[in-house]
């Protein structure tokens, strides 16, 4: 943003650090903030999508399980596009 307050769309570079390193319990506090980051992202592309509510939620798990799954090799670089970016095609298949 250009009026000095950070952009709360933006990905936090320190999200995938904290993801990987620190204990276990900073680590799981670090999937809740992930969570409660993205899963209304992934929801509201699945309303956009036409997808019923119930099914949604199951389309949220999928695609959290599956950033799971590849988050000890993911490496986030902004210059290949926003990670939102990554988690709408995700959602979309």
């Amino acid at each position: 943003m250009s009026d000095g307050q950070p952009d709360r769309h933006r990905t936090p570079r320190s999200i995938f650090v904290r993801l990987r390193e620190g204990d276990s319990e900073a680590v799981e506090l670090t999937w809740r903030e992930f969570h409660d980051r993205y899963a209304p992202l992934i929801a509201a592309v699945c309303r956009r999508l036409g997808v019923r509510d119930d099914d949604a939620d199951d389309v949220v798990q999928e695609v959290m399980l599956g950033f799971f799954r590849a988050s000890p090799e993911f490496e986030y670089d902004p210059a290949k596009g926003r990670f939102r970016g990554y988690l709408k095609a995700a959602t979309a298949r």
